[in-house]
């Protein structure tokens, strides 16, 4: 279990995780509180999703795009 708050950090953690070439968004927009990223392990590798929070008025579903 990894559990990190450094958004600045997050994106080179997944990246680290998932390879270069995964999607993952090459930055945390610094607004974006209500989003959480599961790792899962997949084959040989790992398979992130985000999962949105949704508890709190103002949460976005959408996802972090590239």
């Amino acid at each position: 279990v990894l559990v990190a708050w450094e958004h600045k950090a997050i994106t080179a953690i997944a990246t680290l995780l998932l390879g270069s070439n995964a999607g993952v968004p090459a930055c945390w927009p610094d607004d974006r509180y209500d989003l959480v990223w599961a790792f899962e392990p997949e084959g040989g590798g790992w398979r992130m999703t985000q999962l949105p929070q949704l508890l709190l008025a103002g949460d976005r579903a959408d996802p972090i795009i590239e």
